[in-house]
């Protein structure tokens, strides 16, 4: 054997497995803490999509198998998507003050639609959960940029969540704003705006009421897709990747430690939801 033939024999796998560590991927240990890991998904992977926000770096959709995770480019490092995604998407992406906020919508087994809110600064992450696994959001922007409500429906009222460009998230029930088709199904499009049937006499600048008999007027609607800094955002492409779903089981609520009732820029008071913070840098 020649020594050229040799050499490739180990160039190979050395290679190879410099490519496996060329990535780590963000897990959680049972004290709460984070452990970086192998990303395999880099080198054994399907990328789904990508998207960029206001610092600059890049952000990767992808998944391995039924392993669903958002990769960002700059630090190399991970966050994986919940245990039992069987379809995602990037369905956001907004700038609010110094943080851009990614929404991504999963499909997982027992819920239709939940939603992973990812608030990025340098490498800062903020990462909640949110949705009634039945219905996709009202998604709008404030005119100022000083927050974004997802509105749910709950009934004859709204379940709203509202992210404030301080880096919080804030949880209460609100009434609808007038005229809001509460029974219209589907009740948002998937680019998180309000659909023809929910705005049946209603109009798409005043759906985000404070629920105190003011309403504050939203961004018209073909505003709402923000595009961020600095690059052309481009309209949420349908998931590429789905596999077999088991009959919709009972969805599973965790609770979690509620802060104290805070003023908000929508004007009601509301509880504080705490973010799992990732610092990527680490």
């Amino acid at each position: 054997m020649s020594r050229h033939l040799v050499s490739s024999f180990v160039f190979l796998p050395a290679a190879f497995f410099v490519a496996v560590l060329s990535g780590c991927a963000v897990q959680t240990n049972s004290r709460g803490g984070y452990v970086f890991g192998v990303d395999t998904a880099q080198v054994f992977g399907q990328e789904i999509e990508r998207f960029s926000i206001q610092d600059g770096q890049e952000g990767v959709l992808r998944h391995e198998g039924e392993r669903f995770s958002v990769k960002f480019t700059r630090y190399q490092r991970v966050v994986p998507l919940p245990a039992g995604t069987r379809s995602a998407r990037i369905a956001r992406v907004e700038n609010l003050g110094s943080r851009s906020v990614v929404v991504v919508e999963t499909q997982q087994v027992g819920c239709d639609f939940r939603y992973v809110l990812l608030a990025v600064e340098g490498s800062s992450v903020l990462n909640w959960e949110l949705g009634n696994c039945s219905d996709r959001p009202i998604a709008l922007v404030t005119p100022d940029r000083s927050a974004m409500a997802f509105d749910f429906p709950k009934g004859n009222r709204i379940e709203r969540y509202v992210y404030t460009q301080d880096g919080r998230l804030l949880r209460g029930d609100d009434d609808p704003a007038p005229g809001l088709n509460m029974a219209a199904r589907p009740f948002a499009d998937a680019s998180l705006n309000p659909s023809i049937s929910t705005l049946v006499g209603g109009q798409p600048g005043s759906v985000l009421s404070a629920g105190n008999g003011r309403v504050v007027p939203a961004p018209p609607q073909q505003r709402a897709l923000a595009r961020p800094a600095g690059g052309d955002s481009k309209p949420p492409a349908a998931a590429v990747v789905r596999s077999s779903r088991p009959a919709p089981a009972s969805t599973r609520v965790v609770s979690r430690p509620a802060g104290p009732p805070v003023q908000n820029p929508l004007g009601l008071q509301r509880e504080v939801i705490p973010p799992v913070r990732i610092d990527l840098g680490n």
